[in-house]
């Protein structure tokens, strides 16, 4: 089953779940029961609500269900459904609706907010006994993908995912190369030799009023800084998340203290005047609060 059909028949059993970045959907009406929606495809779905928040958090009966429907542990269960709310997220920043069969369609606003327009009523199981066409020809669709993955192959839709991944992603790293070629910098002052007007930072080294020879070392003012992104306890998730993240940037690190309290974050190199702005161009990029921290020169 994928995941929207998961979704919508956990969605229909339990009447209400939260999903990371979305909010929350809650059916306040009674749902028909599996042979109304077989024979009537056009019922719509009433007395539903969305709760938008950008802070909310996949709650743990979904992932035990979603664990349990594919037949993964928990962690990889919860990276696939991060990943796969990642990316319908970024679908719907470049203006592309994302749809859940069963529920209805999910369509961004340009100040960031997400709406949810509900439509009709479907069958979320391929255990029942007649299927609306759209759900069966998606079920065989995802029979299809995990039967090529199986023989280490990679269907259309799956490509098409990852194309439409890449693309996303080399967006984000040329809007950033061009930001960062762009960002003002701050020069290291250059001195000037009193005796001769040759810039300091061109000798290798200079001599004192005694003859005595000192070497002169160019000295970087621009700070490092590490970008902390998200903490872990304990290290069950932490090499799924870490390689879920490389694929917006290369660079991801890990770091651990304690060896239970695990921390993502990059380094970058940019003037104390611009560390607003890379904190608030870096939570853009990986969805979440970054912090800065400098490091000693």
């Amino acid at each position: 089953m994928t995941f929207e059909q998961l979704l919508v028949k956990y969605l229909y059993q339990h009447k209400q779940v939260s999903l990371q970045g979305f909010g929350t959907i809650a059916l306040n009406s009674s749902v028909p029961d599996v042979d109304m929606i077989s024979k009537n495809r056009q019922i719509p779905i009433e007395g539903a609500s969305f709760s938008f928040n950008p802070k909310a958090q996949t709650e743990e009966g979904f992932v035990s269900f979603f664990s349990q429907q594919k037949g993964k542990i928990k962690p990889l269960a919860e990276s696939d459904i991060e990943s796969h709310l990642q990316l319908a997220r970024q679908l719907m920043n470049i203006g592309k609706p994302y749809e859940v069969e069963g529920l209805g369609i999910f369509a961004m606003h340009k100040d960031g907010s997400m709406v949810l327009q509900t439509g009709n009523y479907s069958v979320p199981s391929t255990e029942a006994a007649v299927q609306p066409a759209r759900l069966r020809e998606r079920t065989e669709q995802q029979e299809r993908q995990d039967a090529e993955e199986a023989g280490g192959g990679m269907s259309a839709g799956a490509k098409k995912a990852l194309i439409a991944a890449g693309v996303i992603l080399l967006l984000l790293v040329v809007g950033w190369f061009i930001w960062s070629k762009m960002a003002p910098e701050t020069p290291a002052p250059v001195q000037q030799n009193a005796s001769n007007g040759i810039p300091s930072d061109t000798l290798g080294a200079v001599q004192d009023t005694a003859g005595s020879v000192i070497p002169v070392t160019p000295v970087d003012t621009i700070p490092v800084w590490k970008a902390y992104f998200r903490t872990f306890s304990g290290k069950e998730r932490i090499e799924a998340m870490q390689r879920l993240y490389s694929r917006y940037d290369s660079t991801v690190q890990v770091e651990t203290t304690d060896s239970s309290t695990f921390r993502l974050y990059v380094r970058i190199k940019k003037p104390t005047a611009d560390s607003a702005f890379v904190a608030d161009s870096l939570s853009k990029v990986f969805q979440r609060s970054v912090t800065l921290e400098k490091q000693p020169q």
